[in-house]
C-alpha cells in the first residue's frame, strides 16, 4: 500500500509540474507577443516620422503636393505591409526579388508611369477594392470571381496611409498618418480591446522654394 501511495504522490507531482510549466509558458508567450507588438508599432511610428520628414523636405524644395504624397508613401514602404498592386508580394520568390522589383518600379511610380499599392496604404479610388480583407484588394472592381461577393467600402475601418501638406508663409508642414494600423500579433486582446491604432507624425520645415521659385 505504501508503494502504491508513493506512486500516486509522484504522479500527482508530475501532473502539477506539467500544469505549472504550461502556465509559465503561457505567461512567457504573452510577454513575448506583447513585446513584439510594441516593437511592431514602434517601428511603424519611426517609419511614419521619417516619411513625414521626407515629405516635408520634398515640399520645402518646391515639389507639388501630389509628389509630396508619393514621396512620403514611398518612404513608408518598410511599415506598409505586403505589396498588393501592380503585383503582389506572393508573386515573388523572396524578399530580395521583391526589393529588386521595387527599386525599378518606385521611380516609375513617382513619375506617374506605374501603379503601386501596399496593404496599409489603403485605396481611396472607388474603382479599386479598398478593404484589405477582400480577396480582390487592390484590383479593379468587377474583376475576378471573388469580386462578386465583395462588399468593399471606402468608409470601412481599414488601414490607410494619409499624407497632408500645408504651406503657410515661409513654412511647410507635412502630416503622415497610418489610420487603423492593425495589431497582428497573437494574444493582443490581452492588452487592448482595439484591433488597430492610429499613428501620426508631423514635420515642419522652412519653405526654401520661395527663395528660388518665383
Amino acid at each position: 500500500m505504501g508503494h502504491y501511495a508513493g506512486n500516486n504522490k509522484r504522479n500527482g507531482e508530475k501532473g502539477s509540474a506539467i500544469i505549472e510549466s504550461l502556465m509559465t509558458i503561457m505567461v512567457l508567450m504573452l510577454i513575448l507577443f506583447g513585446l513584439m507588438q510594441l516593437f511592431h508599432v514602434y517601428l511603424a511610428d519611426n517609419v511614419a516620422k521619417f516619411a513625414s520628414f521626407r515629405g516635408a523636405r520634398s515640399a520645402a524644395v518646391g515639389f507639388a503636393d501630389y509628389l509630396v504624397n508619393r514621396e512620403a508613401k514611398i518612404q513608408a514602404i518598410p511599415a506598409s505591409g505586403p505589396m498588393t498592386a501592380y503585383r503582389t508580394s506572393a508573386e515573388f520568390g523572396s524578399a530580395y526579388s521583391q526589393f529588386y522589383y521595387e527599386r525599378t518600379m518606385v521611380p516609375r511610380f513617382m513619375a506617374g508611369e506605374q501603379w503601386l499599392n501596399y496593404e496599409y496604404w489603403g485605396n481611396s479610388n472607388e474603382l479599386y477594392h479598398a478593404d484589405y480583407r477582400c480577396p480582390s484588394y487592390g484590383l479593379l472592381k468587377g474583376s475576378g470571381d471573388s469580386a462578386l461577393n465583395c462588399e468593399c467600402c471606402d468608409s470601412c475601418d481599414v488601414p490607410s496611409a494619409v499624407v497632408g501638406c500645408n504651406r503657410f508663409g515661409d513654412r511647410v508642414t507635412v502630416n503622415f498618418e497610418f489610420r487603423n494600423y492593425p495589431f497582428r500579433m497573437p494574444m493582443y486582446h490581452a492588452f487592448t480591446n482595439e484591433d488597430s491604432i492610429d499613428i501620426n507624425a508631423k514635420t515642419q520645415l522652412t519653405n526654401h522654394s520661395d527663395s528660388y521659385l518665383r
